[in-house]
């Protein structure tokens, strides 16, 4: 049974028992805090929990002198005016869904500023944590550039020293044409998905980190509440 549902079978059966509107007001306002400190993913088992709306509604009418089944006065104006409960439920439904995206709104604004002061209290701890860990990260990219810049450069050298070496001593020069040609193709079988790697890398971690924010923040969901 949902939240709603709940409450509308305690109102009905408490306005039929003739409860005075602002105790009523007041008894449905307490159930209803039940369920927005449960939450709504916990409606169903929080009004197995409480039990029969309509036992609830007769414990209060009893306790508040009235018969639970009502007086026949009241019945007989409900029998002629059928299309009041209809209304009056309209109503209802209206009022609480209002007053439940209200609180609901409040609670998440409370729930977001609470863990924007909790960042702010461990930002000492854990801004060195990510500042070292990305240092860490454009070391290890500085030596793979390095790497790659120095491959390239001594591949470049070794094929320029080898043309050279074809005039004067055509062995060697063979020779270091041959591993000038070797390094730059491994510069090249290397280098290009490094690079692509390395980019793919620093997309995924930075769509981590704007991940973990909206997860913090809840942003999406208090999109959908809004």
């Amino acid at each position: 049974m949902s939240r709603l549902e709940f409450l509308m079978n305690m109102r009905s059966c408490l306005d039929k028992g003739g409860l005075p509107k602002n105790e009523m007001d007041e008894a449905l306002r307490y159930y209803e805090e039940i369920f927005l400190d449960a939450g709504p993913e916990k409606e169903d088992e929080t009004a197995a929990g409480l039990g029969d709306p309509e036992d609830i509604a007769r414990e209060i009418l009893i306790e508040n002198g009235l018969h639970p089944d009502g007086t026949p006065e009241f019945q007989m104006e409900d029998v002629k005016n059928p299309a009041q409960g209809s209304q009056n439920d309209q109503q209802y439904d209206k009022r609480y869904n209002y007053n439940y995206s209200e609180n609901n709104g409040q609670k998440q604004r409370n729930d977001n500023l609470l863990k924007l002061v909790l960042i702010l209290v461990t930002s000492p701890i854990w801004i060195p944590c990510a500042a070292a860990l990305l240092g860490i990260m454009v070391a290890v990219a500085a030596v793979i550039f390095a790497l790659f810049v120095a491959l390239a450069a001594i591949g470049f050298g070794l094929t320029v020293g080898g043309i050279a070496g074809l005039f004067s001593v055509p062995p060697i020069g063979i020779c270091l044409l041959g591993c000038g040609l070797i390094g730059l193709g491994l510069f090249g079988l290397i280098a290009v998905p490094m690079l692509k790697i390395c980019f793919r890398a620093a997309a995924s971690i930075i769509n981590g980190i704007v991940t973990v924010i909206r997860k913090i923040f809840r942003i999406g969901e208090a999109k959908a509440n809004g």
